[in-house]
């Protein structure tokens, strides 16, 4: 046998026992464990699993709180004084601007969601929720310092953006988290919570409808 015929073989031992060995370039300078759970503020494992379920359902409860806690506001007398553009028990023609008031809450949702198509992957879960909160935080005040019907329907567009960034967010950061055996069910919980977010704005509203003036309605919002 010649040595050309030869000389492909050693060629190719060559370079397979080189792409064997060589390590690629991104983990050079990795001398971690890789058994090592990832770890956020201390806890990791299950403990960092039940800080995001708690964290997942407090979201929840916020969406639940917010869609609950207009609807016993509008009778109030401090209320009906203050934006009577909306008063239906003085003028009944003015229901349909009062639906749209309320309503309006869900198209800020319907634009923060849509928001998050792009900006969930651009700046990530964590960052899109705290986005979220603030705007949410900003919209709040907005609206518990209302005095005129034009500032109180910005301030629920600006509130629902907030939120709607928070509830397309949760559920997905929430099972990028969990174990594929615990998913359906930590969503499940965390979507219950809609409902406790409300109980907690109905009773919240009905504790502060024994209080005189506008704190009666600022307050729960």
């Amino acid at each position: 046998m010649s040595n050309s015929d030869t000389q492909p073989a050693s060629v190719s031992s060559d370079v397979t026992h080189k792409s064997i060995d060589e390590k690629p370039d991104e983990f050079e300078d990795y001398h971690g464990d890789p058994n090592e759970k990832p770890e956020f503020l201390g806890a990791n494992g299950k403990k960092l699993n039940l800080y995001v379920s708690c964290l997942a359902s407090t979201g929840f409860l916020l969406f639940g709180y917010d869609q609950g806690v207009m609807g016993s506001l509008l009778s109030l007398d401090s209320f009906r004084e203050t934006f009577k553009t909306i008063d239906t028990y003085s003028n009944p023609h003015n229901s349909t601007l009062q639906g749209f008031t309320i309503a309006v809450y869900e198209i800020g949702c319907f634009m923060g969601a849509i928001s998050t198509l792009y900006l969930g992957d651009k700046l990530g879960r964590l960052k899109i929720m705290f986005i979220g909160c603030i705007i949410m935080i900003i919209g709040a005040i907005l609206q518990c310092t209302s005095f005129g019907l034009a500032q109180l329907i910005v301030a629920r567009i600006i509130t629902g953006i907030g939120n709607g960034m928070n509830t397309s967010t949760v559920p997905v950061w929430q099972s990028e988290c969990a174990k594929p055996s615990q998913r359906g069910k930590l969503i499940a919980v965390a979507g219950a919570m809609i409902t406790g977010g409300i109980m907690i704005s109905y009773w919240i509203d009905f504790g502060f409808y024994f209080t005189k003036g506008t704190v009666s309605w600022r307050f729960p919002i």
